[in-house]
Protein backbone atom coordinates (compact mmCIF):
# COMPACT_ATOMS: atom_id res chain seq x y z
CA UNK A 1 0.00 0.00 0.00
CA UNK A 2 1.98 3.18 -1.14
CA UNK A 3 -0.13 5.55 0.24
CA UNK A 4 -0.89 4.04 3.61
CA UNK A 5 -4.10 1.83 4.00
CA UNK A 6 -5.34 -0.91 6.61
CA UNK A 7 -4.34 -4.64 6.76
CA UNK A 8 -6.70 -6.96 8.37
CA UNK A 9 -5.33 -10.32 8.83
CA UNK A 10 -8.27 -12.80 9.70
CA UNK A 11 -8.24 -16.69 10.56
CA UNK A 12 -10.89 -19.34 9.70
CA UNK A 13 -11.46 -22.60 9.81
CA UNK A 14 -14.33 -25.30 8.01
CA UNK A 15 -14.53 -29.18 8.37
CA UNK A 16 -11.48 -29.01 6.16
CA UNK A 17 -9.17 -26.30 5.74
CA UNK A 18 -7.74 -23.38 8.48
CA UNK A 19 -7.29 -20.18 6.42
CA UNK A 20 -5.52 -16.89 7.08
CA UNK A 21 -6.50 -14.28 4.97
CA UNK A 22 -4.68 -11.08 4.15
CA UNK A 23 -6.54 -8.47 2.97
CA UNK A 24 -5.46 -4.76 2.16
CA UNK A 25 -6.80 -1.18 1.21
CA UNK A 26 -4.42 -0.91 -1.16
CA UNK A 27 -5.00 -0.20 -5.35
CA UNK A 28 -4.93 -4.12 -5.82
CA UNK A 29 -3.59 -5.76 -8.90
CA UNK A 30 -4.35 -4.94 -12.25
CA UNK A 31 -6.13 -7.21 -14.07
CA UNK A 32 -3.40 -7.65 -16.88
CA UNK A 33 -1.13 -8.21 -14.04
CA UNK A 34 -2.70 -11.23 -11.85
CA UNK A 35 -1.93 -13.88 -14.09
CA UNK A 36 1.64 -13.46 -13.90
CA UNK A 37 1.65 -12.94 -10.11
CA UNK A 38 2.86 -16.58 -9.24
CA UNK A 39 5.39 -15.91 -12.22
CA UNK A 40 9.26 -15.95 -11.51
CA UNK A 41 11.00 -12.40 -11.60
CA UNK A 42 7.61 -10.83 -12.26
CA UNK A 43 7.23 -7.80 -10.10
CA UNK A 44 6.08 -4.36 -11.34
CA UNK A 45 8.42 -2.79 -8.42
CA UNK A 46 11.81 -0.88 -8.05
CA UNK A 47 13.36 -3.20 -6.02
CA UNK A 48 12.46 -7.41 -4.72
CA UNK A 49 13.31 -10.17 -6.92
CA UNK A 50 9.53 -11.16 -7.95
CA UNK A 51 9.65 -15.04 -6.07
CA UNK A 52 8.11 -13.86 -2.84
CA UNK A 53 4.70 -15.06 -3.83
CA UNK A 54 6.13 -17.68 -5.95
CA UNK A 55 7.91 -19.49 -2.77
CA UNK A 56 5.00 -18.89 -0.45
CA UNK A 57 2.39 -20.82 -3.18
CA UNK A 58 5.29 -23.41 -2.90
CA UNK A 59 5.62 -23.62 0.59
CA UNK A 60 1.71 -23.95 0.87
CA UNK A 61 1.25 -26.43 -1.45
CA UNK A 62 4.09 -28.84 -0.29
CA UNK A 63 1.85 -28.80 2.89
CA UNK A 64 -1.29 -29.63 0.51
CA UNK A 65 -2.49 -26.06 0.79
CA UNK A 66 -3.47 -23.77 -1.86
CA UNK A 67 -3.31 -19.57 -2.51
CA UNK A 68 -5.86 -17.73 -3.33
CA UNK A 69 -6.05 -14.01 -4.76
CA UNK A 70 -9.06 -11.45 -5.04
CA UNK A 71 -7.98 -8.51 -6.47
CA UNK A 72 -10.32 -5.33 -7.33
CA UNK A 73 -8.38 -2.82 -8.90
CA UNK A 74 -8.49 0.82 -6.60
CA UNK A 75 -10.09 -0.90 -3.65
CA UNK A 76 -7.80 -3.24 -2.89
CA UNK A 77 -6.70 -7.48 -2.33
CA UNK A 78 -7.30 -10.26 -0.52
CA UNK A 79 -4.66 -13.09 -0.84
CA UNK A 80 -5.98 -16.60 1.47
CA UNK A 81 -4.00 -19.36 2.26
CA UNK A 82 -6.04 -22.47 2.94
CA UNK A 83 -4.19 -25.69 4.60
CA UNK A 84 -5.87 -28.91 4.91
CA UNK A 85 -6.87 -29.29 8.71
CA UNK A 86 -5.49 -33.42 7.95
CA UNK A 87 -1.91 -33.90 7.28
CA UNK A 88 -2.08 -34.20 3.39
CA UNK A 89 1.51 -33.04 2.79
CA UNK A 90 3.35 -34.00 -0.86
CA UNK A 91 5.05 -37.10 -0.31
CA UNK A 92 8.66 -37.16 -1.67
CA UNK A 93 9.78 -41.08 -2.38
CA UNK A 94 12.60 -41.91 -0.40
CA UNK A 95 15.95 -42.53 -1.52
CA UNK A 96 16.43 -45.96 -2.36
CA UNK A 97 19.70 -48.21 -1.13
CA UNK A 98 22.05 -49.77 -3.94
CA UNK A 99 23.56 -53.25 -3.40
Amino acid sequence: MKTGGILRIRTSTDETHVNVSFSDTGGGIPPENISRIFEPYFTTKASGTGLELLIVRRIVRAHGGEVVLESAPGRGLTLTIRLPRADSRVRFLEQGTRP
